[in-house]
């Protein structure tokens, strides 16, 4: 039976180790490709719940949503807001409109 040498110890641990960041970095570009896909999806849908639910027009309620600070936290993928549902993500703007102040779900 062949020992395994030091250097080849060591080759081994290299490849694990590249092997380890090339996943990370696709399950990254994954999720921002997933990101990219699915925002205009949940925005519009936001929106459209807006609409109905607080009687605004299209505009305005694109607006609202816009200059939301639910949106500036949504648009940003590393938050993992994208992740709600719309009426999750509807009920956290309301409350936002109501009381002036984002408040995030803590789980």
């Amino acid at each position: 039976m062949r020992g395994i040498s030091a250097e080849c110890l060591g080759c081994e641990y290299f490849n694990i180790t590249v092997t380890f960041l090339l996943l990370l970095s696709y399950n990254e570009i994954m999720d921002k490709n997933k990101f990219a896909a699915v925002l205009p999806v949940i925005v519009g849908g936001l929106a459209n719940k807006i609409i109905e639910e607080a009687h605004l027009i299209e505009a305005d309620a694109f607006d609202k949503l816009y200059n939301s600070a639910l949106y500036s936290i949504l648009e940003n993928e590393e938050t993992k807001m994208w992740h709600y549902s719309v009426p999750k993500l509807f009920e956290l703007w309301e409350n936002e409109i109501k009381t002036g102040k984002l408040e995030l779900p803590t789980h």
